[in-house]
């Protein structure tokens, strides 16, 4: 039930209005102030039509900040053929119908992707269903990037010399451009020169965002050290390990 409480003047009139969100699939009654009437509400349309099927849903990225979109993609293969009537899509999220896409068959067996974005507004778990397929993604109040270690690797060892020590070389960040959520290696080869056994401590700082690795060294041994940067902000990111420095760019979802 709802109300309003009107003043007017005499011989004024005004219109006053209601909202009404319907949750089932049926007709609704209505009274104001005595007078009656109805309106029906009906089912949401059907995932996709008779004539399509999907071979597979993706979102990316899978995590996102508040603010920033994600791009939900199926590949849709024609069953029909081209002499069947044109068809909609409709994508979902949480039970609301987020795009409607109206396309013509392209012919037997042929597939194509189709794709939406959606911006989310609240920190949580959003659910996404087109054709009986369905997918989730994760809204966080996230850092600009978050820092991972990966497994070390063994190469070839070098041969140690007098006075060796420990020496950094090949350093990389690839790739040097990413999309929001996806992932930059960043990787250093560490060797050990020394004639006896070396520590160290590899650190990595990507715009004031800390992360480091200790290993020990055998005389000889020669390591390749790497780390995840996922970046959840659009920007430009410096990087620095071990004084070794560089950037990265991440970017928006076209």
């Amino acid at each position: 039930m709802a109300e309003q409480s009107v003043t007017l003047t005499p011989g004024e009139s005004k219109a006053i209005s209601f909202e009404a969100t319907p949750h089932e699939a049926r007709s609704y009654q209505v009274s104001v102030n005595g007078l009656a009437g109805s309106f029906s509400a009906v089912g949401a349309p059907p995932d996709i039509p008779v004539g399509f099927t999907i071979s597979s849903l993706t979102i990316t990225p899978k995590t996102v900040g508040i603010g920033y979109s994600v791009t939900i993609s199926v590949i849709a293969v024609d069953t029909t053929g081209a002499a069947s009537p044109p068809y909609d899509f409709y994508f979902h999220i949480d039970g609301e119908v987020l795009k409607r896409t109206y396309v013509y068959p392209w012919g037997i067996g042929t597939a194509r992707g189709i794709s939406a974005t959606y911006t989310p507004t609240e920190v949580r778990t959003y659910q996404v269903k087109i054709n009986g397929r369905e997918s989730s993604f994760a809204v966080t109040k996230l850092p600009d990037v978050r820092l991972t270690n990966l497994p070390r690797e063994d190469l070839s060892p070098v041969t140690p010399v007098y006075g060796g020590r420990i020496r950094l070389s090949n350093f990389t960040i690839e790739p040097g451009a990413v999309h929001i959520g996806e992932n930059v290696t960043i990787s250093v080869i560490v060797a050990n020169y020394h004639r006896g056994g070396a520590g160290a401590r590899i650190h990595c700082t990507v715009d004031h965002h800390y992360i480091e690795q200790q290993m020990g060294f055998a005389a000889g041994e020669r390591k390749l050290v790497s780390f995840w940067a996922t970046p959840y902000k659009a920007k430009t990111f410096s990087v620095d390990v071990n004084d070794l420095t560089g950037s990265f760019k991440a970017i928006l979802s076209s």
